[in-house]
């Protein structure tokens, strides 16, 4: 779905995107960072192509996006490629936060889930 990445050469980070849909990438600070310097969420996303009977797995991409807001059920992501994935739906999944190993309050964490557009929904 998208072009792989290339190493930049700082093999102790995780990587941003993976290949897995339903994989969570973590956050890295830097990415919490400019999200609160810029005053955005983040957001998991997660892309896949629709199984088919020729290929029944589940296939695509996970990864971390910054947002002013979540995208609604119906709307169209554009990849970075050109191709466009229909959000299907978003799950919230409570977290705690423990910053002291203790929980101090919890907060709900959004994956959007969206499928490959195979016909050409997008009119262009």
């Amino acid at each position: 779905m998208g072009k792989k990445r290339e190493d930049s050469g700082d093999s102790h980070r995780k990587p941003l995107v993976g290949r897995d849909p339903l994989s969570r990438p973590e956050a890295p600070p830097e990415l919490v960072a400019l999200a609160k310097q810029l005053g955005q969420k983040i957001v998991h996303v997660s892309l896949a192509r629709k199984p088919t009977a020729d290929n029944p797995s589940l296939d695509g991409q996970s990864f971390l996006a910054l947002v002013d807001f979540l995208p609604r059920t119906g709307d169209l992501i554009k990849t970075q490629d050109g191709k466009f994935c229909e959000v299907k739906n978003t799950l919230h999944i409570i977290r705690a936060f423990a910053p002291g190993g203790k929980t101090e309050a919890f907060g709900l964490f959004p994956t959007v889930f969206a499928i490959l557009v195979e016909d050409d929904k997008t009119g262009g």
